[in-house]
Parts: structure tokens; C-alpha cells; sequence
């Protein structure tokens, strides 16, 4: 069986890009072949040959680079939001269109990331005519406001979309995307939010294990930590999917920044162990700590409660808002 991944980054994320490559391979190597695009926003020659030489080792993998240069042009033109200053994010719902392949599903994860198991359930997924498949966010759902959808409306993260490539393709949906981005672009969470607005009713739902939030392993009281966010059954997974999922979970986000990101100095992010199993292969540097010493204390210790203080000052600020 064939399979295709697409991943995108700028230079800042490309060899984080490539831990989470490597992991995918490590972890599939049942595939017959398996063909990475990723979306390069001028990542280095000198990053892309390490990554083209570390992939190269696997006979059965190709690692293909597209340019991002006339993607971010174009976006530019339609004056989408950034984030963190860049716009490389919104960059796969225009490249899928020129991507050419024979299967019918493409799967988008995000760099920050590492795959844990095999991702056969993931490829035997029937989308029927859903857009794609993704796993509900880890958010407020009062939030939804923004999107002027409501807290009992699902919201789905979009770190990893299984995008339904027949649908795509047949409803030009990158041109639909282009459209709509004409009418609105200013999505505070960039082309999540918008993939939750314009395909609202089209994203299928995937269990919790699919794709797990880092920051759940840091949470004392999941239930509490739930219920404040107003997350239940309906509009997430339930407590009995949630604390199943986190035994075994397929592809680990990383989302806890409190202690630093996994591949940086100093860090006590969740589940690093995996992060440095795969930076050895590839030999990957670690970059100075984003956090001071300060908060990286305080998130080691009083995690839970930092956590779920913010989430309830979140949910006052948007019910706030939905009474304007």
C-alpha cells in the first residue's frame, strides 16, 4: 500500500519537521511506499539536504519539496491573518490542488509532532463525502463565538486533517477556498478557524487516540480540567476515550510550552522521551529555552492549577464577548 503525507514549515521548523519524519517512517515501515510533500517557506539548502539525506536511507520513502514562495504570495494578495508572523500555515489549502497523486486520501500533519504507531486505522478511515477527518481541539468551545458558531458546536484542530482528496479535487475546494478568503481572512486561529467555518458540517470526527495533546499528560484532574473547559461527550470525547487515548496514543502534538518546547534546552515537556529518541538519529541540536527559569518552575510545579485558571479566565472573556 501506498501512502501520502504532507507536511509544511518555514526554516524555524524544518529539522523539528524532520524528527517528526522520521518517526512516521520508523513506525510504518510495513508501507510499500510512502511519498512526504512538504511545504518549504524558504527552509535552507543546507536543512533540505540534511533532510533529503537522512530520508534517503529508507528506500521506500520520497521526501518531495514545494516551494512556498507563489503560495504566500497569493495569500498575501488576499490579506489573510498571521501567525506568529507568518502565513505559512495557510499554505496547504492551496497547494493540495497541484499535489498529484492516484489515492484518494492525503494526510496533513503538523511538524510538531511525533507519530507513535502505525497509522493503518488512519488510511482505512471511510470519509464518504466529508472534506476531511480531524480530532476535536483541545479549546474553549465559547471561543466558537468567534466564529460566530456556538459552545455546543464542535471544534476540530487541524494539526492533522485527513483531507478527502477525490472530494477535493472534484469540488475544486482549493478554488472554493479562494473565494471564500475573498469574502473573510481575518481568522484569529488562522486556516483552523476557517476550516471550521467554510467546511462546517463536512469534518469527520477521529477517535481521541488519533492525535493527542501533550498537555493532557501534564493534568492531574482531566474531568475537572474538562469540565471547566466545557468540553463533554458531545462536543469532545468522553472521560472513559480520553484516559483510554492516553495510553496509547498514535501521534503526539506537543502543545505544552510551559517548561520549553521538547527540543530545546532544560525543558520537562511531556512524553520528551520520545522527541529524544528520534532527535539522536537525526542528530538534532537543541535550541536555547524560550522560557525563563522562572516559569519554567512554576509550570513544573503548579501545572494543573496555571492551566485551569487560564482556561476559566478564557471562558469569561467569551461569554463576555457573546453577550455584546
Amino acid at each position: 500500500m501506498k501512502i501520502n503525507v504532507l507536511y509544511q514549515s518555514d526554516d524555524n521548523y524544518a529539522l523539528v519537521g524532520l524528527n517528526s519524519i522520521v518517526s512516521l517512517i520508523e513506525n510504518n515501515q510495513h508501507y510499500k511506499q510512502i511519498n512526504i510533500f512538504y511545504i518549504s517557506d524558504n527552509i535552507t539548502s543546507d536543512n533540505q539536504q540534511k533532510m533529503l539525506r537522512i530520508v534517503k536511507a529508507y528506500s521506500y520513502v520520497k521526501l518531495i519539496f514545494i516551494d512556498a514562495d507563489r503560495y504566500v504570495k497569493r495569500l498575501k494578495e488576499l490579506n489573510v491573518s498571521s501567525w506568529n508572523n507568518r502565513i505559512v500555515t495557510w499554505c496547504k489549502l492551496l497547494a493540495i490542488a497541484d499535489i498529484d497523486i492516484e489515492e484518494n486520501m492525503l494526510l496533513y500533519i503538523n511538524p510538531h509532532t511525533i507519530i507513535n504507531n502505525k497509522l493503518d486505522s488512519l488510511f482505512e478511515v471511510n470519509l464518504g463525502d466529508s472534506v476531511m477527518a480531524c480530532v476535536a481541539d483541545l479549546s474553549i468551545r465559547e471561543r466558537n463565538v468567534v466564529i460566530e458558531h456556538t459552545a455546543f458546536d464542535e471544534y476540530y484542530n487541524c494539526g492533522l486533517m485527513l483531507i478527502n482528496y477525490a472530494v477535493w479535487k472534484k469540488e475544486k475546494l482549493t478554488e472554493y477556498c479562494i473565494d471564500r478568503l475573498k469574502i473573510k481572512s481575518d481568522y484569529p486561529i488562522v486556516d483552523q478557524d476557517f476550516c471550521n467555518d467554510v467546511f462546517f458540517g463536512r469534518i469527520q470526527k477521529l477517535p481521541f487516540d488519533t492525535f493527542v495533546f501533550d498537555t493532557l499528560y501534564t493534568i492531574k484532574f482531566s474531568s475537572l480540567f474538562l469540565k471547566v473547559m466545557n468540553l463533554n461527550a458531545d462536543n469532545y470525547y468522553s472521560i472513559k476515550e480520553v484516559k483510554s487515548g492516553l495510553v496509547s496514543p498514535k501521534i503526539v502534538y506537543s502543545t505544552f510550552r510551559g517548561t520549553g518546547n521538547p527540543w530545546e534546552v532544560a525543558n520537562k515537556a511531556p512524553l520528551k522521551n520520545l522527541w529524544n529518541k528520534y532527535m539522536v538519529d537525526i542528530e538534532m541540536d537543541r535550541r536555547p529555552n524560550s522560557k525563563t527559569f522562572f516559569k519554567r518552575q512554576l509550570y513544573t510545579f503548579f501545572p494543573t492549577t496555571i492551566l485551569i485558571g487560564r482556561r476559566i479566565s478564557e471562558r469569561i472573556k467569551y461569554y463576555k464577548i457573546s453577550k455584546r
